[in-house]
């Protein structure tokens, strides 16, 4: 990854894009310390209960809503070893199934940002502060 330094970001016109993206990455953080299941793990549960319970429609929102998040989990992965032809693809999947997803987003806006993908990024950010 490129050094990126402020003064950098200020003349080369990303500083909003920047700010936004680290905005939004701080908004959500919560100091719990207590351990808990992954997001994955929560909504697999709650899939195989509601199957298990006969409600299908609640299930199937619930599978939906965990391969979503699996798909967001190997796009930002790819995206760690600099893989964005990779990730891109994988992060749109994933937000076919989850639309109003802020934190894929913002993965997906980081991704894109690094890759040079300044507009793709600002959209992305953009759309995270809508769905948050």
């Amino acid at each position: 990854m490129k050094h990126l330094s402020m003064r950098r970001l200020a003349n080369s016109g990303k500083a909003s894009i920047f700010v936004a993206l680290c905005s939004s990455m701080l908004y959500g953080q919560t100091n719990s310390t207590a351990p808990a299941k992954s997001v994955l793990q929560q909504h697999h549960d709650a899939a195989q209960s509601y199957q298990s319970a006969g409600n299908l429609t609640e299930a199937s929102r619930q599978y939906r809503i965990f391969t979503a998040a699996a798909l967001g989990e190997l796009a930002i992965e790819r995206a760690h070893l600099s893989d964005y032809d990779k990730a891109a693809p994988l992060f749109d999947e994933a937000l076919s199934l989850a639309p109003n997803s802020p934190a894929l987003e913002i993965e997906y806006a980081q991704a894109a940002f690094v890759h040079g993908d300044l507009s793709h990024a600002r959209l992305l950010a953009e759309q995270s502060q809508i769905h948050n």
